[in-house]
């Protein structure tokens, strides 16, 4: 997903058990992209259900539809 993230020029908000923002070399690709990297593994951090909850109010907040979500 990361390199998703990078070949697309979009952020990528790192909720997997992988570090990668904190990784130098997944850094520097990012950078040399010009691309932000968020968090390692935010999930585990923070909690996985608080966080899908509160991802999914935001963006049905900000008026994005939602077909389904999963985690």
């Amino acid at each position: 997903y990361a390199q998703c993230a990078i070949d697309a020029g979009v952020a990528f908000v790192n909720a997997l058990p992988v570090f990668i923002a904190s990784d130098p070399v997944w850094a520097k690709k990012f950078e040399d992209a010009g691309v932000p990297i968020v968090g390692d593994d935010i999930k585990s951090q923070v909690g996985a259900t608080i966080t899908h909850r509160v991802m999914a109010k935001l963006f049905e907040d900000r008026g994005v539809a939602l077909d389904r979500t999963y985690q």
